[in-house]
C-alpha cells in the first residue's frame, strides 16, 4: 500500500459509491478546515492507482508537542475517522488494508511518540480498531441508536415505537404544534436554545453559530432544519438533520421545553422520518442515526424509537500526557 496526502477534489472522487458520513463530504471538510485552527491533511491509501482507504486528520501544534485529531474539537462533530474501501469483499483483504493503512498513518504523523496526542472517533461503519490497539493505543467502545427504515413501511416504523412515544406524537398533533422546515433563522433559534440549556447546566458549548450556518449552507440538500412552533408562531424546539448517501443523522437541537406537557421533539423526529419515506430525493436513505446512546438519561428517551444499538470506536494515545490533554482540550 502507498500512503499519499491528497487534495479535496481527489478526495471527492474517491468517495464516490462509498458509504460515508456527512462530515466526510468534501463540502463539509472545506467548512471544517475554515473554522479550525488545526491543519487539515487528507490521507489516502492506494493499491496501484485505486484508493482503498481514506482518513481526514487535523494536526495542531501545542506546547507539549502536537495533537492529531479526527474530528477536530469545538465544532460539535461526534464521529469522523477512517473509511475502508477494499476492492475485494473478502475479510482477509479488508483486514490487510486496515492494518497497513493504520501502520502507515501512525508512522507518518508520529502518532506513537510521547510528544503526539492521537485521538480518533470513528464512524459506525468502521468496525475493526484492532490495528490501533495492537499499536499501543486505547480503544473505547461507544454507542448510538440507528433506526432501520429500509425494510419497513412508515406505518410499521410508527407501530414499532413505544406506546408513550406514539402518544407524544398524537398529543403534539392534537395541540396544533406545527413542524416547519426553516433556514438560517431556524438554525439560530436551535443554536440559542441549545446554548441556553448548556448554560443552565454549567456546561461549555463550544460550537459557533458561524460554523453551523456555513455547514448548513455548504451541504445544501444534505442538511435540513426542522422547527416546532405553536399555533401563534412561537418557537418551541428544533433539530438539525444531516444526510449522507444512505443515512440521516440527528445532529443538533432537541432541547426540551420544560413548560410543555408533552415532548414536541417526538413530533419533530417523526416528521423527519416521515419525510424520509415520502420525499423522492431521500429515496436512498435507509437509516436514521440518533447521534449517541451514551448518556443514561438521554437513552431512556431515544430507546423509545426502537432503533438498533450500534457501536463506534474511539482511539486515543495511552499516556499520562493524553490524560492531561483530555482535560485541557476537552477530548471526551
Amino acid at each position: 500500500m502507498r500512503l499519499e496526502q491528497i487534495q479535496l477534489t481527489d478526495w471527492e472522487r474517491a468517495l464516490q459509491n462509498q458509504k460515508y458520513s456527512p462530515f466526510h463530504m468534501a463540502e463539509a471538510l472545506e467548512v471544517i478546515d475554515t473554522h479550525t485552527d488545526a491543519e487539515m491533511r487528507l490521507f489516502a491509501g492506494f493499491n496501484g492507482q485505486r484508493p482503498v482507504a481514506l482518513l481526514p486528520i487535523f494536526i495542531k501544534n501545542v506546547p507539549i508537542g502536537k495533537v492529531v485529531l479526527s474530528p477536530p474539537l469545538g465544532l460539535g462533530i461526534r464521529r469522523l475517522g477512517p473509511i475502508l474501501m477494499p476492492a475485494s469483499p473478502k475479510r482477509s483483504k479488508r483486514e490487510k488494508i486496515n492494518s497497513k493503512f493504520a501502520e502507515q498513518v501512525i508512522e507518518t504523523v508520529d502518532a506513537d511518540t510521547m510528544s503526539t496526542l492521537f485521538w480518533i472517533s470513528c464512524e459506525t461503519e468502521f468496525r475493526d480498531p484492532r490495528p490501533y490497539k495492537w499499536a499501543g493505543f486505547n480503544v473505547e467502545s461507544l454507542y448510538t441508536y440507528q433506526l432501520d427504515l429500509g425494510s419497513s413501511t412508515k406505518e410499521e416504523v410508527l407501530n414499532s415505537f413505544s406506546r408513550s412515544l406514539r402518544r407524544e406524537i398524537r398529543d403534539g398533533e392534537a395541540d396544533d404544534v406545527r413542524i416547519k422546515r426553516r433556514g438560517q433563522a431556524g438554525a439560530l433559534d436551535i443554536y440559542e436554545a441549545t446554548k441556553d440549556r448548556y448554560d443552565e447546566q454549567d456546561k461549555t458549548f463550544d460550537l459557533s453559530p458561524e460554523f453551523m450556518f456555513d455547514l448548513i449552507e455548504a451541504l445544501g440538500d444534505h442538511a435540513a432544519v426542522y422547527v416546532a412552533e405553536s399555533a401563534d408562531g412561537e418557537f418551541l424546539s428544533g433539530i438539525i438533520v444531516l444526510y449522507s448517501n444512505d443515512t440521516a443523522y440527528f445532529w443538533k437541537g432537541g432541547t426540551r421545553q420544560e413548560q410543555l406537557e408533552h415532548n414536541v421533539n417526538s413530533l419533530l423526529h417523526w416528521n423527519v422520518i416521515t419525510d424520509l419515506f415520502e420525499d423522492p430525493s431521500k429515496e436512498s436513505i435507509n437509516k436514521y442515526d440518533f447521534s449517541t446512546a451514551n448518556n443514561r438519561n438521554i437513552v431512556q428517551y431515544k430507546r423509545k424509537f426502537g432503533g438498533k444499538l450500534e457501536t463506534y470506536y474511539r482511539i486515543e494515545s495511552k499516556s499520562l500526557p493524553m490524560k492531561i490533554a483530555k482535560r485541557a482540550y476537552r477530548l471526551r
